[in-house]
């Protein structure tokens, strides 16, 4: 009989983003691998995409609930579907994705049926709502309760465990499937058109991806260009929603480079993008494990980044990116200077580490055996 595993989120298909993106894949790689998981969603607001509340997948249901007016009324309906759904076999585990909304409930459901919990910290979801004082009480509340816990990046791990020192809190980073960031003839093609457009015969092309805005820093990033009077060596390519913030300064042409903006695009699309550049720039202030890092990265495109997040358990400087000191902006000046200086062999050589990185470290493979191993050591 196969294990059964209730996987909690906010955050799945067809709503995009990172969040969206990496619980969709670890999903998939459980259900794949002979875990019946069943994926209740908790909607902020409806979507028309989704017909219908229940979704029957191989190996699991995907079950949307809508928070609507009322998040209890909601909560509450989704305990009513979760003892449904386990009257014939209970779970063996349930799964908080994000230790804010989906841990607490998670962490509660898995009390009420006398089953383990385990909360996956993300980013944003401790980063921000830690400190925010209308969400703390349901993340500290999430992570007292959880059995265990596991966090995307290392330096999570640090931070929870200085406050929760006896719990059960391991490593669980993120993996791509490498393979699909090959691109073929037609693709390349487009990709050294955008090249030719940013004029990268004689200019840095510095790839930009997802939610261009203030808390990833790109203001700060724009700063250092400027000061240091590096907008002639670079152009921007940029592809995602911009904030208003964000605009108005791309709006404005004495304090921006060369740069091209191309709206939110599908995961599928991506690889044109990133083959199109040089270096993929993450200058967060704070971070999680951006799926952009790694999916660059397997296109060979070096890493331009802050410290922030998981950045410092991907990057050693100099050798397989470029990695400076958040908000530090002398630092920043180096390490960004330093990277459009490199001369085009040693260019090369970083290239090629960044992609074998990925794939020695980061692989899907990597991704399904540590998320097994996690899983089977309390519910094996």
């Amino acid at each position: 009989m196969k294990k059964r595993i209730l996987w909690i989120t906010e955050r799945f298909p067809p709503l995009g983003g990172g969040m969206s993106t990496s619980a969709q894949r670890q999903v998939s790689l459980l259900r794949a691998n002979g875990y019946e998981v069943d994926v209740l969603i908790f909607l902020q607001k409806d979507i028309a995409e989704i017909k219908l509340e229940v979704k029957n997948r191989d190996c699991g249901n995907d079950i949307y609930i809508l928070y609507n007016e009322s998040i209890a009324n909601a909560i509450q309906k989704g305990w009513q579907t979760v003892r449904e759904f386990s009257i014939n076999q209970q779970y063996s585990l349930i799964v908080g994705f994000g230790c804010n909304q989906p841990g607490l409930i998670a962490t509660t459901y898995a009390k009420w049926q006398g089953i383990p919990s385990l909360v996956s910290v993300r980013g944003n979801d401790f980063d921000r709502d830690w400190f925010d004082p209308r969400r703390h009480a349901v993340v500290s509340d999430a992570l007292s309760m959880a059995d265990n816990i596991c966090c995307v990046t290392q330096e999570k791990v640090e931070k929870i465990k200085a406050l929760y020192p006896n719990k059960n809190i391991c490593w669980l980073p993120n993996g791509i499937d490498i393979g699909s960031y090959e691109i073929f003839a037609a693709e390349k093609n487009s990709a050294e058109e955008i090249r030719k457009e940013l004029n990268a015969d004689t200019k840095w092309i510095i790839g930009i991806f997802g939610e261009i805005k203030y808390k990833k820093r790109i203001p700060f990033f724009l700063e250092v260009l400027r000061t240091n009077n590096l907008f002639d060596k670079v152009s921007l390519l940029l592809v995602g929603k911009m904030d208003y913030h964000v605009d108005a300064i791309f709006n404005d042409p004495a304090l921006v480079p060369q740069f091209k903006h191309i709206s939110f695009r599908l995961l599928d699309e991506m690889p044109v993008y990133y083959h199109a550049c040089d270096f993929v720039a993450i200058p967060s202030m704070f971070e999680g494990f951006p799926n952009v890092l790694l999916e660059a990265m397997a296109c060979g495109r070096v890493p331009l980044v802050s410290d922030s997040g998981a950045m410092p358990d991907v990057i050693n400087h100099g050798e397989n990116g470029f990695i400076f000191r958040a908000e530090n902006f002398a630092d920043a000046t180096d390490s960004i200077t330093a990277a459009l200086e490199t001369d085009k062999t040693a260019f090369q050589k970083i290239s090629e580490k960044a992609k074998s990185c990925v794939i020695e470290r980061f692989s899907l493979e990597k991704e399904t055996l540590n998320l097994k191993e996690i899983i089977e050591s309390f519910v094996g």
